[in-house]
């Protein structure tokens, strides 16, 4: 046990210093190029109904996540709601997307949803989102889109890999009855995990839940192209093409391990894409990409907080009841 303890506190540690060298190089380089009162003077131009509008379209994709979960697990909708706004707040604020590990314990301590359900339901959300993101760049890179660069041929070709791997893993150990299969079958964990995805993914349920992510996804690529297009169109054109792969790079920075929600790494990736491929000047390239990231992060944060409130409030008051029966 101290074993664990002391390799779990080396890890936390490592963790933490390498956030903290990463903060402050780009901190460094925010303080020697950067000019506090010009980027304040940027921020102060972006347009209020940008706000508002990515503000709509966020709980839009919010909503189409909800929707998604409920059809997966045969829930009520206000459980599916909840449980989505704890998962992308926690998202928000822990590295790894261990927000979606945190709210599959919510789910079992809360709403006694089964843990090997709950994962089911998570591995096929992101094998969704996976299909939705590859097919999009796909498109994209075999149009031949000026927009492209190296890096992001790079992220595209891992994605393809996860995808073989993923379709591999669907046909070997969920459809067919080969070695694989029959091993899987003597780990009770692994084995129950595999027997709930294979009830989910029925013929009727598929056809659904990809038409639910491709929603999520458009919705998703709507709020970058509305900020974007609206803030800078007295200066560039932003068309939709540069929206979505402005969205697939930004997705790269949340897989980007040990970061903290991303945070510095989404803000660079904005950066570079607004300053290398539209020309955008670099302290107005700052301030949208920090107006834009606080934008997404901070209502998903506070819905999370507001669900976990709201849940202790019935707990707050059985406590009162019992006291004011006492006196």
């Amino acid at each position: 046990m101290n074993g664990k303890w002391i390799k779990f506190k080396g890890k936390f540690w490592a963790v933490l210093i390498f956030n903290v060298l990463i903060i402050y190089g780009l901190a460094t380089w925010f303080m020697q190029n950067v000019h506090v009162r010009t980027l304040w003077h940027d921020i102060t131009k972006v347009h209020a109904s940008s706000l508002l509008l990515i503000g709509c379209l966020n709980f839009l994709v919010a909503v189409f996540y909800a929707f998604r979960l409920v059809q997966l697990l045969q829930i009520n909708y206000k459980m599916a709601f909840k449980l989505i706004c704890i998962g992308n707040g926690l998202n928000h604020v822990l590295p790894f997307r261990l927000g979606d590990v945190t709210r599959i314990f919510y789910a079992k301590q809360h709403y006694q949803i089964p843990v090997d359900r709950f994962v089911a339901a998570t591995i096929i959300e992101r094998y969704c989102d996976l299909v939705l993101l590859l097919s999009i760049g796909l498109f994209f890179l075999f149009g031949g889109h000026e927009y492209y660069d190296a890096s992001l041929i790079i992220f595209l070709m891992i994605l393809l890999i996860c995808a073989v791997i993923t379709l591999f893993f669907y046909r070997s150990m969920i459809m067919g009855q080969g070695k694989i299969r029959q091993w899987l079958d003597t780990l009770p964990v692994i084995s129950s995990i595999i027997e709930q995805l294979s009830q989910m993914l029925v013929a009727k349920n598929k056809s659904l839940i990809l038409v639910i992510s491709g929603a999520i996804w458009l919705s998703t690529v709507l709020i970058y192209y509305a900020f974007f297009s609206i803030n800078l169109s007295g200066m560039v054109a932003v068309s939709f093409s540069a929206a979505t792969i402005l969205c697939l790079t930004t997705t790269l920075a949340f897989a980007i391990p040990y970061m903290i929600a991303g945070i510095g790494v989404f803000e660079s990736v904005i950066y570079y894409y607004l300053i290398h491929f539209l020309h955008v000047a670099p302290t107005e390239a700052v301030a949208l990409a920090l107006v834009f990231h606080c934008m997404l992060a901070l209502p998903q944060i506070a819905l999370m907080m507001g669900v976990l409130a709201w849940n202790r409030i019935p707990n707050f008051m059985s406590v009162w009841r019992r006291r004011s029966k006492i006196v």
